[in-house]
Protein backbone atom coordinates (compact mmCIF):
# COMPACT_ATOMS: atom_id res chain seq x y z
CA UNK A 1 0.00 0.00 0.00
CA UNK A 2 1.53 3.34 -0.66
CA UNK A 3 0.91 4.69 2.59
CA UNK A 4 3.10 2.62 4.16
CA UNK A 5 5.76 3.34 1.42
CA UNK A 6 5.70 6.72 2.46
CA UNK A 7 5.18 5.49 5.88
CA UNK A 8 8.47 3.56 6.18
CA UNK A 9 10.73 6.07 3.72
CA UNK A 10 10.04 8.90 5.98
CA UNK A 11 10.76 6.27 9.20
CA UNK A 12 13.85 5.53 7.54
CA UNK A 13 14.81 9.04 6.70
CA UNK A 14 14.26 10.38 9.86
CA UNK A 15 16.36 7.48 11.79
CA UNK A 16 19.04 8.37 9.43
CA UNK A 17 18.85 12.04 10.61
CA UNK A 18 17.93 13.52 7.48
CA UNK A 19 15.10 14.63 9.52
CA UNK A 20 16.75 16.12 12.57
CA UNK A 21 15.56 15.77 16.42
CA UNK A 22 12.93 19.24 16.51
CA UNK A 23 13.21 19.58 12.86
CA UNK A 24 10.02 20.42 11.06
CA UNK A 25 9.08 18.05 8.19
CA UNK A 26 7.64 19.30 4.68
CA UNK A 27 3.60 20.00 5.29
CA UNK A 28 1.28 17.80 3.67
CA UNK A 29 0.89 18.76 0.61
CA UNK A 30 4.68 19.05 -0.37
CA UNK A 31 5.00 15.93 0.51
CA UNK A 32 2.60 14.86 -1.37
CA UNK A 33 4.19 16.28 -4.61
CA UNK A 34 7.46 14.83 -3.56
CA UNK A 35 6.03 11.35 -3.50
CA UNK A 36 3.74 11.75 -6.01
CA UNK A 37 0.37 10.64 -3.76
CA UNK A 38 -2.65 11.84 -2.52
CA UNK A 39 -3.41 14.17 0.77
CA UNK A 40 -5.15 11.47 1.86
CA UNK A 41 -2.30 8.92 1.32
CA UNK A 42 0.20 10.93 3.78
CA UNK A 43 -2.09 11.84 5.73
CA UNK A 44 -2.60 7.65 6.91
CA UNK A 45 1.39 7.71 6.79
CA UNK A 46 1.61 10.70 9.01
CA UNK A 47 -0.81 8.96 11.45
CA UNK A 48 1.30 6.18 11.44
CA UNK A 49 4.63 7.41 12.52
CA UNK A 50 2.79 10.12 14.87
CA UNK A 51 1.14 6.35 16.62
CA UNK A 52 4.75 5.43 17.09
CA UNK A 53 5.98 8.55 18.92
CA UNK A 54 8.50 9.28 15.88
CA UNK A 55 7.09 12.74 15.09
CA UNK A 56 4.29 14.93 16.82
CA UNK A 57 2.34 17.65 15.33
CA UNK A 58 1.47 20.87 16.74
CA UNK A 59 -1.78 22.66 16.26
CA UNK A 60 -1.06 25.20 13.56
CA UNK A 61 2.32 24.62 13.02
CA UNK A 62 3.14 21.63 11.33
CA UNK A 63 4.72 18.29 12.30
CA UNK A 64 8.04 17.77 14.34
CA UNK A 65 10.51 15.17 14.43
CA UNK A 66 10.60 13.96 18.43
CA UNK A 67 13.44 12.85 20.25
CA UNK A 68 13.02 8.97 19.27
CA UNK A 69 16.31 7.90 20.61
CA UNK A 70 14.99 8.45 24.15
CA UNK A 71 11.97 6.46 23.40
CA UNK A 72 11.23 3.44 26.11
CA UNK A 73 11.91 0.18 24.82
CA UNK A 74 8.49 -0.39 26.57
CA UNK A 75 6.37 2.23 25.00
CA UNK A 76 6.82 -0.26 21.82
CA UNK A 77 6.27 -3.36 23.63
CA UNK A 78 3.58 -2.87 25.78
CA UNK A 79 0.61 -4.82 24.52
CA UNK A 80 0.15 -8.49 25.77
CA UNK A 81 -2.90 -9.25 25.21
CA UNK A 82 -5.65 -10.37 28.22
CA UNK A 83 -4.00 -13.14 29.76
CA UNK A 84 -0.90 -11.47 30.39
CA UNK A 85 -3.21 -8.53 31.98
CA UNK A 86 -3.82 -10.34 34.87
CA UNK A 87 -2.10 -12.55 37.69
CA UNK A 88 -1.73 -16.11 37.23
CA UNK A 89 -4.72 -18.32 37.93
CA UNK A 90 -7.02 -15.36 37.86
CA UNK A 91 -8.15 -15.08 33.80
CA UNK A 92 -10.30 -18.78 32.76
CA UNK A 93 -10.53 -18.93 28.60
CA UNK A 94 -14.26 -20.59 27.43
CA UNK A 95 -13.25 -20.60 23.71
CA UNK A 96 -17.17 -20.51 22.00
CA UNK A 97 -15.75 -20.32 18.17
CA UNK A 98 -11.99 -21.41 16.62
CA UNK A 99 -12.28 -21.44 12.87
CA UNK A 100 -10.90 -20.58 9.88
CA UNK A 101 -12.73 -18.31 7.43
CA UNK A 102 -12.99 -15.98 4.34
CA UNK A 103 -12.58 -12.49 5.37
CA UNK A 104 -15.77 -9.96 4.45
CA UNK A 105 -14.87 -6.87 2.57
CA UNK A 106 -15.09 -5.37 6.48
CA UNK A 107 -12.65 -7.48 8.18
CA UNK A 108 -10.30 -7.64 5.13
CA UNK A 109 -10.29 -3.16 5.37
CA UNK A 110 -9.62 -3.76 8.94
CA UNK A 111 -6.79 -5.89 8.38
CA UNK A 112 -5.25 -4.67 5.17
CA UNK A 113 -5.76 -7.52 3.04
CA UNK A 114 -8.02 -8.45 0.31
CA UNK A 115 -11.55 -9.48 1.07
CA UNK A 116 -11.55 -13.65 0.33
CA UNK A 117 -8.17 -13.92 1.87
CA UNK A 118 -8.12 -16.81 4.64
CA UNK A 119 -8.13 -15.25 8.44
CA UNK A 120 -8.55 -16.84 12.33
CA UNK A 121 -11.97 -15.84 13.38
CA UNK A 122 -12.39 -16.48 17.20
CA UNK A 123 -14.41 -15.79 19.65
CA UNK A 124 -13.46 -15.90 23.49
CA UNK A 125 -15.00 -15.74 26.65
CA UNK A 126 -12.74 -14.18 29.69
CA UNK A 127 -13.70 -15.49 32.88
CA UNK A 128 -11.79 -12.97 35.49
CA UNK A 129 -11.64 -14.18 38.88
CA UNK A 130 -14.76 -16.11 38.27
CA UNK A 131 -16.86 -13.81 36.63
CA UNK A 132 -17.79 -13.78 33.00
CA UNK A 133 -16.20 -10.82 31.80
CA UNK A 134 -15.57 -9.97 28.80
CA UNK A 135 -16.30 -11.34 25.09
CA UNK A 136 -13.91 -11.08 22.05
CA UNK A 137 -14.08 -11.41 18.93
CA UNK A 138 -10.72 -11.93 17.12
CA UNK A 139 -9.55 -11.51 13.72
CA UNK A 140 -6.25 -12.63 12.21
CA UNK A 141 -4.54 -13.49 8.80
CA UNK A 142 -3.90 -17.14 8.39
CA UNK A 143 -0.23 -16.54 6.38
CA UNK A 144 1.19 -14.09 8.88
CA UNK A 145 0.22 -16.01 12.11
CA UNK A 146 0.91 -19.83 10.78
CA UNK A 147 0.09 -22.86 12.72
CA UNK A 148 -2.03 -21.36 15.45
CA UNK A 149 -3.45 -23.89 17.98
CA UNK A 150 -6.23 -24.42 20.44
CA UNK A 151 -3.58 -24.29 23.33
CA UNK A 152 -2.69 -21.19 21.95
CA UNK A 153 -5.97 -19.54 21.83
CA UNK A 154 -7.43 -21.04 25.38
CA UNK A 155 -4.25 -18.78 26.94
CA UNK A 156 -2.31 -16.21 25.15
CA UNK A 157 -2.02 -15.79 21.28
CA UNK A 158 0.40 -13.24 21.95
CA UNK A 159 2.78 -15.22 23.77
CA UNK A 160 2.60 -17.75 20.62
CA UNK A 161 3.11 -14.12 18.38
CA UNK A 162 5.94 -13.35 20.52
CA UNK A 163 7.67 -16.05 21.87
CA UNK A 164 6.88 -18.80 19.39
CA UNK A 165 6.94 -16.95 16.19
CA UNK A 166 9.57 -14.12 17.49
CA UNK A 167 7.17 -11.91 15.90
CA UNK A 168 7.48 -8.02 17.56
CA UNK A 169 4.49 -6.62 18.71
CA UNK A 170 4.33 -2.99 18.43
CA UNK A 171 1.41 -0.61 18.41
CA UNK A 172 -2.29 -0.81 18.48
CA UNK A 173 -5.33 2.02 17.57
CA UNK A 174 -8.27 1.66 19.85
CA UNK A 175 -11.49 2.74 19.97
CA UNK A 176 -13.94 2.88 22.93
CA UNK A 177 -17.54 3.22 22.69
CA UNK A 178 -20.44 2.11 25.00
CA UNK A 179 -22.89 -0.43 23.28
CA UNK A 180 -25.76 -2.73 24.33
CA UNK A 181 -25.45 -6.41 24.11
CA UNK A 182 -27.25 -8.72 21.94
CA UNK A 183 -29.06 -11.60 22.79
CA UNK A 184 -25.62 -14.30 22.91
CA UNK A 185 -23.64 -11.75 24.80
CA UNK A 186 -26.39 -11.41 27.33
CA UNK A 187 -26.64 -15.28 27.63
CA UNK A 188 -22.62 -15.89 28.12
CA UNK A 189 -22.20 -13.11 30.20
CA UNK A 190 -24.81 -13.52 32.24
CA UNK A 191 -26.32 -9.94 31.69
CA UNK A 192 -29.77 -8.30 32.53
CA UNK A 193 -31.74 -6.81 29.58
CA UNK A 194 -30.77 -3.37 30.75
CA UNK A 195 -27.10 -4.29 30.74
CA UNK A 196 -24.60 -1.98 28.71
CA UNK A 197 -20.53 -2.92 28.25
CA UNK A 198 -18.12 -1.54 26.88
CA UNK A 199 -16.67 -2.03 23.42
CA UNK A 200 -12.62 -2.18 22.63
CA UNK A 201 -12.08 -1.97 18.90
CA UNK A 202 -8.04 -2.66 18.36
CA UNK A 203 -6.30 -2.66 15.22
CA UNK A 204 -3.22 -4.33 15.92
CA UNK A 205 0.24 -3.85 14.08
CA UNK A 206 4.09 -5.70 13.72
CA UNK A 207 6.68 -3.71 14.23
CA UNK A 208 7.10 -3.68 9.95
CA UNK A 209 3.53 -2.02 10.30
CA UNK A 210 2.26 -5.42 9.19
CA UNK A 211 -1.89 -5.69 11.26
CA UNK A 212 -1.92 -8.81 12.80
CA UNK A 213 -5.18 -8.26 14.41
CA UNK A 214 -8.59 -6.33 14.40
CA UNK A 215 -10.41 -7.27 17.75
CA UNK A 216 -13.75 -6.46 19.29
CA UNK A 217 -13.59 -6.71 22.98
CA UNK A 218 -17.08 -5.69 24.72
CA UNK A 219 -16.08 -5.69 28.67
CA UNK A 220 -18.47 -5.51 31.55
CA UNK A 221 -17.89 -1.60 33.27
CA UNK A 222 -16.93 -3.59 36.34
CA UNK A 223 -13.61 -4.95 34.68
CA UNK A 224 -13.00 -2.26 32.49
CA UNK A 225 -10.29 0.00 33.50
CA UNK A 226 -8.36 2.32 30.62
CA UNK A 227 -5.45 4.39 31.67
CA UNK A 228 -3.95 7.03 29.40
CA UNK A 229 -1.15 9.93 29.47
CA UNK A 230 -2.06 13.19 27.84
CA UNK A 231 0.67 15.47 27.57
CA UNK A 232 0.45 19.14 26.36
CA UNK A 233 2.69 20.00 23.20
CA UNK A 234 3.10 23.73 24.09
CA UNK A 235 6.24 25.42 24.94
Amino acid sequence: MKYLVVYETLKEEIFNEKYAINEQLPNGRELAELFHVSMLTIKKAMDRLVLDGIIVRRRGDGSYVKDWKKMDVAQHNHLSGTFNQFSEGEVKTKVLKFEVERADEKIAAKLSIQAGDFIYAITRLRIIRGIPSIIEYTFMPLDLIPNLQMSHVETSIYNYIQRDLRLMVHSAVVKITGVRPDDFEKKELHLKSNSFLLQVDQVASLDNSRVFEFSIAKHIPEEFEFETVIVSNKK
